[in-house]
Protein backbone atom coordinates (compact mmCIF):
# COMPACT_ATOMS: atom_id res chain seq x y z
CA UNK A 1 0.00 0.00 0.00
CA UNK A 2 2.86 2.68 0.64
CA UNK A 3 4.06 1.45 -2.57
CA UNK A 4 1.26 2.26 -4.36
CA UNK A 5 0.76 5.51 -2.16
CA UNK A 6 4.28 6.94 -3.59
CA UNK A 7 4.00 5.55 -6.69
CA UNK A 8 0.79 7.84 -7.17
CA UNK A 9 2.68 10.86 -5.57
CA UNK A 10 5.51 10.74 -7.85
CA UNK A 11 2.88 10.00 -10.79
CA UNK A 12 0.99 13.63 -9.46
CA UNK A 13 4.63 15.42 -9.51
CA UNK A 14 5.25 14.96 -12.34
CA UNK A 15 2.15 16.12 -13.63
CA UNK A 16 2.08 19.20 -12.05
CA UNK A 17 5.60 20.43 -14.01
CA UNK A 18 2.96 20.65 -16.95
CA UNK A 19 3.46 24.57 -17.10
CA UNK A 20 -0.31 25.34 -16.90
CA UNK A 21 -1.19 23.21 -13.77
CA UNK A 22 2.03 24.12 -12.23
CA UNK A 23 1.23 27.81 -12.44
CA UNK A 24 -2.11 26.96 -10.81
CA UNK A 25 -0.71 25.37 -8.08
CA UNK A 26 2.02 27.57 -7.88
CA UNK A 27 -0.60 30.64 -7.23
CA UNK A 28 -2.97 28.29 -4.67
CA UNK A 29 0.05 27.39 -2.39
CA UNK A 30 0.21 31.04 -1.49
CA UNK A 31 -3.11 31.28 -0.26
CA UNK A 32 -2.73 28.00 1.85
CA UNK A 33 -1.82 28.74 5.28
CA UNK A 34 1.95 27.13 5.50
CA UNK A 35 1.20 23.83 7.47
CA UNK A 36 -0.55 22.63 4.32
CA UNK A 37 2.15 24.03 1.82
CA UNK A 38 4.97 22.06 3.68
CA UNK A 39 2.42 18.94 3.71
CA UNK A 40 1.54 19.57 -0.15
CA UNK A 41 5.22 20.43 -1.06
CA UNK A 42 5.98 16.47 0.20
CA UNK A 43 3.24 15.21 -1.39
CA UNK A 44 2.48 16.83 -4.68
CA UNK A 45 4.93 19.69 -5.52
CA UNK A 46 7.30 18.63 -7.81
CA UNK A 47 11.13 18.59 -6.27
CA UNK A 48 14.18 20.28 -8.37
CA UNK A 49 14.95 16.72 -9.49
CA UNK A 50 11.48 17.28 -12.36
CA UNK A 51 13.31 20.49 -13.44
CA UNK A 52 16.43 20.60 -15.94
CA UNK A 53 18.63 23.29 -15.64
CA UNK A 54 17.37 26.88 -16.73
CA UNK A 55 13.86 26.31 -16.03
CA UNK A 56 13.23 30.20 -15.93
CA UNK A 57 10.14 31.36 -14.31
CA UNK A 58 9.02 34.91 -13.85
CA UNK A 59 6.75 35.32 -10.36
CA UNK A 60 5.71 37.63 -7.77
CA UNK A 61 6.31 36.78 -4.15
CA UNK A 62 4.89 38.99 -1.24
CA UNK A 63 5.35 42.29 -3.83
CA UNK A 64 8.97 41.11 -4.54
CA UNK A 65 9.64 40.03 -8.39
CA UNK A 66 12.25 37.02 -9.35
CA UNK A 67 13.43 35.62 -11.67
CA UNK A 68 13.94 31.85 -10.76
CA UNK A 69 15.03 29.02 -11.49
CA UNK A 70 13.43 25.89 -10.45
CA UNK A 71 16.36 23.54 -10.80
CA UNK A 72 18.20 25.26 -8.03
CA UNK A 73 16.74 24.72 -3.93
CA UNK A 74 16.11 28.10 -2.96
CA UNK A 75 14.85 29.51 -6.69
CA UNK A 76 12.50 26.30 -6.01
CA UNK A 77 11.31 26.89 -2.40
CA UNK A 78 10.52 30.76 -3.32
CA UNK A 79 8.17 29.52 -6.23
CA UNK A 80 6.76 27.17 -4.32
CA UNK A 81 5.98 29.39 -1.19
CA UNK A 82 8.01 28.06 1.20
CA UNK A 83 8.37 30.08 4.49
CA UNK A 84 11.31 31.18 5.78
CA UNK A 85 10.30 32.31 9.45
CA UNK A 86 14.11 33.88 10.06
CA UNK A 87 14.32 35.68 6.90
CA UNK A 88 10.76 37.74 8.05
CA UNK A 89 12.83 37.84 11.53
CA UNK A 90 15.18 40.13 9.10
CA UNK A 91 13.13 41.87 7.51
CA UNK A 92 11.10 42.98 10.29
CA UNK A 93 14.34 44.60 12.00
CA UNK A 94 14.96 46.70 9.36
CA UNK A 95 13.66 50.39 9.33
CA UNK A 96 13.71 53.19 7.04
CA UNK A 97 17.32 54.25 6.59
CA UNK A 98 19.12 51.74 8.02
CA UNK A 99 22.12 50.31 6.57
CA UNK A 100 22.44 46.65 5.91
CA UNK A 101 24.71 44.10 4.50
CA UNK A 102 23.85 40.91 3.40
CA UNK A 103 26.95 38.56 3.27
CA UNK A 104 26.06 35.58 1.38
CA UNK A 105 22.68 36.78 -0.63
CA UNK A 106 22.55 33.94 -2.91
CA UNK A 107 19.47 34.57 -5.31
CA UNK A 108 18.91 38.19 -3.20
CA UNK A 109 16.06 37.00 -1.03
CA UNK A 110 16.62 38.73 2.18
CA UNK A 111 18.45 41.34 0.25
CA UNK A 112 15.01 42.53 -1.36
CA UNK A 113 13.06 41.73 1.93
CA UNK A 114 15.80 44.27 3.51
CA UNK A 115 15.31 47.03 0.45
CA UNK A 116 11.97 47.29 0.46
CA UNK A 117 12.26 48.41 4.34
CA UNK A 118 15.12 51.06 4.11
CA UNK A 119 13.78 52.42 1.51
CA UNK A 120 15.94 54.58 -1.20
CA UNK A 121 17.06 56.68 1.80
CA UNK A 122 18.70 53.46 3.68
CA UNK A 123 21.59 51.49 1.86
CA UNK A 124 21.73 47.65 1.21
CA UNK A 125 24.87 46.09 0.31
CA UNK A 126 24.49 42.44 -0.93
CA UNK A 127 27.63 40.36 -1.45
CA UNK A 128 27.47 37.26 -3.59
CA UNK A 129 30.84 35.58 -4.86
CA UNK A 130 29.38 32.59 -7.53
CA UNK A 131 29.47 34.46 -10.72
CA UNK A 132 26.06 32.55 -11.89
CA UNK A 133 24.04 33.32 -8.54
CA UNK A 134 25.60 36.89 -8.36
CA UNK A 135 24.03 37.51 -11.91
CA UNK A 136 20.37 35.90 -10.93
CA UNK A 137 20.69 38.84 -7.48
CA UNK A 138 21.84 41.51 -9.74
CA UNK A 139 19.01 40.81 -12.01
CA UNK A 140 16.52 40.44 -9.01
CA UNK A 141 17.56 43.66 -7.34
CA UNK A 142 16.97 45.47 -11.16
CA UNK A 143 13.57 43.91 -11.43
CA UNK A 144 12.66 45.51 -7.99
CA UNK A 145 14.05 48.83 -9.10
CA UNK A 146 15.99 49.49 -5.84
CA UNK A 147 18.73 51.39 -6.94
CA UNK A 148 20.03 51.74 -3.51
CA UNK A 149 21.33 48.06 -3.37
CA UNK A 150 24.60 47.80 -4.50
CA UNK A 151 25.14 44.27 -5.65
CA UNK A 152 28.84 42.93 -5.21
CA UNK A 153 30.52 40.00 -6.95
CA UNK A 154 32.94 39.18 -3.78
CA UNK A 155 33.38 37.19 -1.15
CA UNK A 156 34.15 38.41 2.35
CA UNK A 157 36.85 37.06 4.88
CA UNK A 158 39.51 38.37 6.98
CA UNK A 159 42.33 39.43 4.43
CA UNK A 160 41.84 40.64 0.52
CA UNK A 161 42.95 37.53 -1.23
CA UNK A 162 42.15 35.36 -4.32
CA UNK A 163 40.43 31.76 -3.86
CA UNK A 164 38.82 29.01 -5.07
CA UNK A 165 35.04 28.75 -4.72
CA UNK A 166 34.33 24.96 -4.96
CA UNK A 167 30.26 23.44 -5.47
CA UNK A 168 29.42 21.66 -2.76
CA UNK A 169 26.08 20.17 -3.78
CA UNK A 170 24.52 19.91 -7.22
CA UNK A 171 21.32 21.59 -7.78
CA UNK A 172 21.79 24.10 -4.53
CA UNK A 173 24.74 27.12 -5.69
CA UNK A 174 23.76 28.85 -2.53
CA UNK A 175 26.10 25.86 -1.25
CA UNK A 176 29.12 26.74 -3.18
CA UNK A 177 31.70 27.00 -0.62
CA UNK A 178 35.57 28.01 0.21
CA UNK A 179 37.57 24.95 1.05
CA UNK A 180 40.97 24.03 2.52
CA UNK A 181 43.06 21.80 0.05
CA UNK A 182 41.98 18.57 1.98
CA UNK A 183 38.61 19.27 2.49
CA UNK A 184 38.51 20.33 -1.55
CA UNK A 185 39.30 16.95 -2.64
CA UNK A 186 36.22 15.34 -4.98
CA UNK A 187 34.50 19.02 -5.35
CA UNK A 188 34.22 20.48 -8.76
CA UNK A 189 35.64 23.77 -9.07
CA UNK A 190 33.61 27.23 -9.55
CA UNK A 191 36.08 29.87 -10.24
CA UNK A 192 38.74 32.01 -8.23
CA UNK A 193 36.80 34.72 -6.13
CA UNK A 194 37.99 37.98 -4.88
CA UNK A 195 37.89 38.29 -0.87
CA UNK A 196 37.26 41.83 0.88
CA UNK A 197 37.05 41.97 4.58
CA UNK A 198 33.94 43.92 5.51
CA UNK A 199 36.07 46.58 7.16
CA UNK A 200 37.71 47.72 3.77
CA UNK A 201 33.98 47.29 2.37
CA UNK A 202 32.39 49.77 4.51
CA UNK A 203 35.77 52.05 4.50
CA UNK A 204 35.13 52.30 0.72
CA UNK A 205 31.77 53.14 0.57
CA UNK A 206 32.20 55.88 3.36
CA UNK A 207 29.81 54.22 5.65
CA UNK A 208 29.17 56.66 8.62
CA UNK A 209 26.53 53.69 10.00
CA UNK A 210 25.72 49.72 9.81
CA UNK A 211 22.74 48.66 11.25
CA UNK A 212 21.97 44.82 10.37
CA UNK A 213 24.72 42.26 9.33
CA UNK A 214 22.97 38.62 7.62
CA UNK A 215 26.12 36.48 7.44
CA UNK A 216 25.32 32.83 5.57
CA UNK A 217 28.20 31.60 3.73
CA UNK A 218 28.90 28.06 4.38
CA UNK A 219 31.83 28.03 6.75
CA UNK A 220 33.52 30.95 6.03
CA UNK A 221 31.59 32.83 9.07
CA UNK A 222 34.12 33.48 11.23
CA UNK A 223 36.89 34.70 8.31
CA UNK A 224 34.25 37.26 7.53
CA UNK A 225 33.56 38.43 11.47
CA UNK A 226 37.99 38.69 11.32
CA UNK A 227 37.99 40.99 8.78
CA UNK A 228 34.97 43.33 10.06
CA UNK A 229 35.69 43.77 13.54
CA UNK A 230 36.93 47.33 13.81
CA UNK A 231 32.94 47.60 12.02
CA UNK A 232 31.46 45.35 14.46
CA UNK A 233 33.24 47.42 17.63
CA UNK A 234 32.34 50.51 16.08
CA UNK A 235 29.08 50.69 14.87
CA UNK A 236 27.28 46.81 17.18
CA UNK A 237 24.91 46.12 14.50
CA UNK A 238 22.40 43.65 15.41
CA UNK A 239 24.50 40.48 13.54
CA UNK A 240 22.65 37.07 12.30
CA UNK A 241 24.89 34.24 11.64
CA UNK A 242 24.50 30.71 10.11
CA UNK A 243 26.43 28.60 12.82
CA UNK A 244 27.09 25.01 11.59
CA UNK A 245 30.69 24.03 13.51
CA UNK A 246 30.87 21.09 10.84
CA UNK A 247 31.52 23.91 8.05
CA UNK A 248 33.69 26.38 9.92
CA UNK A 249 35.42 23.17 11.07
CA UNK A 250 36.47 22.34 7.41
CA UNK A 251 37.84 25.74 7.36
CA UNK A 252 39.89 25.61 10.69
CA UNK A 253 37.62 27.43 13.12
CA UNK A 254 34.69 26.55 15.16
CA UNK A 255 30.91 27.68 16.54
CA UNK A 256 32.92 28.42 19.99
CA UNK A 257 35.87 30.35 18.21
CA UNK A 258 33.42 32.79 16.43
CA UNK A 259 31.25 33.30 19.37
CA UNK A 260 34.37 33.95 21.64
CA UNK A 261 35.47 36.59 19.13
CA UNK A 262 32.42 38.28 19.41
CA UNK A 263 31.78 38.31 23.26
CA UNK A 264 35.47 39.93 23.54
CA UNK A 265 33.57 42.75 21.75
CA UNK A 266 30.63 42.62 24.06
CA UNK A 267 28.04 40.34 22.37
CA UNK A 268 25.59 38.24 23.43
CA UNK A 269 24.08 35.54 21.26
CA UNK A 270 21.48 33.38 21.30
CA UNK A 271 19.77 30.73 18.73
CA UNK A 272 17.11 31.52 17.00
CA UNK A 273 14.91 28.55 17.07
CA UNK A 274 15.09 27.67 20.37
CA UNK A 275 16.10 31.13 21.84
CA UNK A 276 18.16 29.89 24.03
CA UNK A 277 21.36 31.83 25.15
CA UNK A 278 24.34 30.74 23.15
CA UNK A 279 27.83 31.19 24.69
CA UNK A 280 31.81 30.07 23.73
CA UNK A 281 31.83 27.36 26.48
CA UNK A 282 28.54 25.69 25.06
CA UNK A 283 29.41 22.17 23.75
CA UNK A 284 28.69 22.34 19.43
CA UNK A 285 29.16 19.27 18.05
CA UNK A 286 26.70 18.69 15.29
CA UNK A 287 25.53 21.82 15.70
CA UNK A 288 23.10 23.32 12.81
CA UNK A 289 21.43 27.26 14.17
CA UNK A 290 21.08 30.17 13.12
CA UNK A 291 22.51 33.00 16.15
CA UNK A 292 20.78 36.06 16.66
CA UNK A 293 23.97 38.44 18.49
CA UNK A 294 23.11 41.56 20.15
CA UNK A 295 25.70 44.19 21.81
CA UNK A 296 25.25 44.49 25.41
CA UNK A 297 25.11 48.13 26.76
CA UNK A 298 28.51 48.99 28.38
CA UNK A 299 28.30 48.45 32.45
Amino acid sequence: MAAFSSSISLFIKKCNTWLPLERFLSLLLQTFPQAWVKWLNRKVVPGIEYYPLNSWRMVRRKGLMFKLDLSQHLDHSVYWSSEDSLKNWIADQVEPRMVCFDIGSNIGVVTLMMGRKTGAAGAVYAVEPDSNTFKKMHHNVQLNGMNWVTPLNIGMGSSQQRVQLYQFQEGNDGANRILTEEEAVGHAKRGEILIETLDSQVSAFGLSRLDVVKIDVEGYEHEVIRGGMETINRFKPLLVIELIDKNLRQNNSSSAALIADLEKVGYACHNFQTQKAVTSGDEFADTVMDVICLAQPAV
